[in-house]
Parts: structure tokens; C-alpha cells; sequence
């Protein structure tokens, strides 16, 4: 089994360090970076594959989001967003989800 593991931020740390606080964006990046991963171990025709152990399927991929560093009221938006990068592709298990305070 693989892990591709991903840690969102809320929109505070990102303008805290200097960058756009755009959450749909940030998470449309994500799922698109997620997509492209899985694509790229798993195209038969890759020959510049690195001397790594590749996963045998898709299916033992598990992929993560971490969600804690986000703020309550942005993680509905946020996992919409990564959903959307990813195209429904690959399922997400989404940690640290809950939007109650």
C-alpha cells in the first residue's frame, strides 16, 4: 500500500506567508497534483521512471488530506475544491474534517 499524504492550509496562513488566500484555487492544485501522480505511476508508456517501487494498482494507493490546518468554515470549500482537481479519479480520505466548532 501507498500513502500520498497532503496537508491544506486555511486562507489566514496562506496571506501570513505571502501568499494568495484563494482556497478553491489551493485546492484545485491539490487534486490536480494528486491526479497527475497516480497518472504518472501508472502510465505503461513512462520510461524515465526514477529506481522506486511503484504501486501494483490504483487500488493500493490510499490518498490523504489532512485537513486541520484549516479553519472550520473553509473546509467544506476546500474539500469541494480538491474533489474537483481530482475529477473523481481516485477516492480521498479527508482527516480532520469536521466543520463544527
Amino acid at each position: 500500500m501507498e500513502l500520498i499524504l497532503k496537508g491544506p492550509v486555511g486562507s489566514e496562513i496562506r496571506k501570513a506567508a505571502g501568499l494568495g488566500p484563494s482556497i478553491p484555487k489551493q485546492g484545485k492544485k491539490i487534486g490536480f497534483k494528486i491526479r497527475n501522480q497516480l497518472n504518472y505511476w501508472f502510465n505503461p508508456n513512462n520510461t524515465d521512471r526514477l529506481e522506486v517501487t511503484q504501486p501494483e494498482s490504483r487500488d493500493k494507493v490510499l490518498v490523504v488530506n489532512d485537513m486541520f490546518d484549516v479553519p472550520p468554515q473553509e473546509k467544506s470549500q476546500m474539500q469541494s475544491a480538491i474533489n474537483y482537481g481530482l475529477k473523481g479519479e481516485h477516492p480521498v480520505l479527508f482527516l480532520n474534517n469536521v466543520i463544527n466548532r
